[in-house]
């Protein structure tokens, strides 16, 4: 995603009305009953609805930023490398593991954006998916990256911390969603594409067409939430981690029993 400093003032101008219109909805806002009350206790408690809403909006965009820096950095990193181990040990592979390599060229496609989903369409960091839409099997994806990593993570530092990051990627499609269901970030980034920079800088109809839309994108689904898809990332890197270091203890073990 696209975050550059116009891009999160519209982010921020959109959340805050958002949460505005949200709270009132919650509150059950009655206008007539509002312009009753006394003026300066409308103003005051417009003055709070306001600054509330401005903080939960900058508190979420800080969310969205700093997960968006994260991601771009280790969407930089890909385990679609050359490797000279390899190469050199390709043909001693057993017929499996000759797979695992073949698994993780095309999951390392998929994350790239080079490779496309089983449905036709780019895979998106911010959105859930159904299994269905993977060539392979998730399990099979899981024991590929791991073994990739074990293989030639240890003299290639940078492979092995591509390996870890799209093996988080993967907690995209650890829920049973029937088809494919977008966060509210990917709803928000869609929309922000299609009004390029250089017509909302010189258009006030297509800027302020823009925020309407922002604030008019249907409630987010909490079991498909951006919130939500963050601690899968997370458990599968947490998970990942814990694979190796029980690998790497199982091979410490052997090699004390062989000695």
């Amino acid at each position: 995603m696209n975050f550059n400093p116009r891009a999160k003032a519209i982010i921020f101008i959109g959340l805050t009305l958002f949460y505005i219109i949200l709270f009132l909805e919650v509150n059950n806002f009655e206008y007539e009953k509002f312009k009753q009350g006394d003026l300066s206790d409308n103003i005051l408690a417009i003055f709070i609805i306001i600054f509330l809403c401005s903080i939960g909006a900058f508190i979420s965009l800080a969310i969205i930023d700093s997960i968006n820096n994260f991601l771009k950095k280790i969407n930089l990193k890909s385990p679609n490398v050359d490797l000279k181990d390899e190469n050199k040990s390709n043909e001693k592979l057993s017929k499996k593991e000759k797979k695992y390599n073949l698994i993780r060229v095309y999951w390392g496609g998929v994350v790239e954006g080079i490779t496309r989903l089983e449905n036709g369409e780019k895979y998106n960091m911010d959105t859930f998916y159904n299994k269905k839409h993977l060539k392979y099997p998730l399990r099979e994806i899981k024991d590929a990256i791991i073994w990739n990593a074990v293989k030639y993570g240890p003299k290639n530092p940078d492979f092995f911390q591509a390996c870890q990051a799209t093996y988080m990627f993967l907690a995209n499609f650890d829920t049973n969603v029937r088809d494919k269901q977008s966060t509210g970030t990917a709803d928000m980034q869609k929309i922000i594409e299609k009004y390029p920079n250089e017509i909302i800088k010189n258009d006030k109809k297509q800027f302020n067409k823009l925020l309407k839309e922002i604030t008019s994108t249907p409630k987010e689904d909490k079991k498909y939430s951006g919130s939500r898809l963050l601690k899968l990332k997370m458990k599968y890197g947490a998970e990942f981690s814990a694979i190796i270091k029980k690998l790497i203890a199982m091979a410490s073990n052997d090699s004390k029993k062989t000695k």
